[in-house]
């Protein structure tokens, strides 16, 4: 299998999972807290139809997208099954805050000073919208509103803004966004053309991972080793055998 080209299911997969964010950018970040589940799962159906695929070559509006996300509490008020949350990956279920030590997120950056209601369990759906610019982003966030509104069961708990400096530097200081990884089956180029593509598992669920990929190739050197070994019960001689 180390041969095979991995064939992504690109139409259901988002494209700000795959794609490079564009230089400069202005994004939004809408967070929903749910109340009715019926009304939780009805956002999800008409979220399906705002998200851009990683299917679309080019964005409909270019550099723009718009994705979804959901925390561990957010699936389980959906009514995903408790074994299917056990599935995933424990750093996923345990959130941010419960993992806040282990980030080095201590002191003034502890989650009692974050600011409400990041890092508790009302934050369930968080709609992200990515564009080149202020304008483009505006009509990103204009075609999402169809999908939460009048349902009084969801309720918009925080936004946040965000864009690019002149510098095209963060609030921090450094540059972001200067190299992007190739994902393999994505079709998308990344910033490195002699890179080793990654696994999709790394990313996508569902797919291999890097980890996964090494068990494999481990198992078949094993295998092969041992296939060219002399099998022990076939040198040994049995007690039965010798006595006859």
């Amino acid at each position: 299998m180390s041969g095979r080209q991995v064939a992504l299911e690109l139409d259901d997969i988002q494209r700000g999972v795959l794609a490079p964010r564009p230089t400069p950018y202005a994004a939004t970040y809408l967070v929903f807290h749910i109340g009715d589940r019926t009304h939780g799962r009805e956002l999800m159906r008409r979220a399906s139809a705002v998200v851009t695929s990683a299917a679309d070559s080019v964005s409909p509006s270019g550099e723009t997208w718009v994705s979804v996300a959901l925390t561990s509490h957010g699936l389980e008020v959906l009514g995903v099954p408790s074994t299917s949350l056990e599935t995933f990956a424990w750093e996923f279920r345990q959130g941010m805050a419960a993992r806040a030590r282990a980030l080095g997120d201590d002191g003034e950056s502890s989650p009692e000073h974050w600011e409400a209601p990041l890092g508790t369990p009302d934050v369930h759906v968080v709609l992200t919208a990515v564009a080149p610019d202020p304008e483009r982003l505006e009509a990103a966030i204009d075609r999402t509103r169809p999908a939460y509104e009048q349902l009084t069961g969801v309720t918009a708990i925080w936004r946040q803004e965000c864009y690019a400096l002149p510098t095209e530097t963060e609030h921090f200081g450094y540059r972001d966004g200067v190299s992007h990884p190739v994902v393999e089956g994505s079709g998308i180029a990344g910033s490195n053309r002699l890179e080793t593509p990654l696994k999709a598992g790394e990313f996508v669920l569902g797919y291999r991972t890097r980890s996964a990929a090494s068990r494999c190739r481990s198992r078949r050197r094993w295998d092969a080793t041992a296939a060219t070994r002399p099998s022990v019960n076939s040198t040994r001689t049995s007690p039965r055998s010798a006595a006859t």
